[in-house]
């Protein structure tokens, strides 16, 4: 004998249409309180996504567990709205400083560091097929995000746009929605 409860968690917000072409993975993310919207119940879809924001994300993937320990960088406050997700993120090596010990946590995030982040989160799977340089931009894809970017291509996470990648290009928070419902429908993860 079970008890089976369906939950409807979708969202509304002011500022996501039907018609949108981020919609559905907007409604995928909210409704699974990966993301939560900004206020006076707007999205912000074309507003930049920062480190902080990425690493909470991630963490609500992750089931929000508790860091084993705090202090993983001098500019993350104990008691910032982040500082649990971002200590986790570093515990996991999924999240690395920027330099000298600091997370930069209002940094814009760029799309080959949303892929590294997202690549470290699946554990670092090997990496088959697709590449960057198929794209007109893929050459400018930095060194140290290149084996990601190949991943991210290869499962269908970042599909480009116009022939372009964009590889260092602040990311939007309706571009994370749609890369996140990505990652999370096509990989292990799911």
């Amino acid at each position: 004998s079970a008890t089976l409860e369906l939950v409807d968690g979708s969202k509304q917000f002011a500022d996501v249409s039907g018609r949108d072409w981020f919609a559905d993975s907007v409604q995928f993310v909210a409704s699974r309180e990966l993301f939560s919207g900004v206020g006076s119940g707007k999205f912000a879809p074309a507003g930049t996504m920062t480190r902080s924001m990425l690493v909470t994300v991630l963490h609500r993937l992750e089931g929000s567990p508790a860091p084993a320990s705090s202090g993983s960088f001098q500019d993350v406050p104990a008691n910032a709205w982040y500082s649990d997700a971002a200590n986790g993120a570093a515990e996991q090596d999924i999240a690395g400083g920027t330099a000298n010990g600091r997370f930069d946590p209002d940094a814009p995030l760029t799309r080959e560091t949303l892929a590294v982040m997202l690549y470290r989160c699946a554990g670092k799977p090997a990496v088959t097929g697709d590449s960057p340089d198929r794209f007109r931009d893929g050459a400018q894809t930095s060194t140290w995000a290149r084996e990601a970017m190949e991943w991210a291509c290869a499962s269908g996470i970042l599909t480009g746009s116009n022939g372009s990648l964009r590889p260092q290009a602040n990311i939007t928070r309706a571009e994370v929605a749609a890369m996140l419902t990505r990652f999370v429908t096509n990989t292990t993860m799911a």
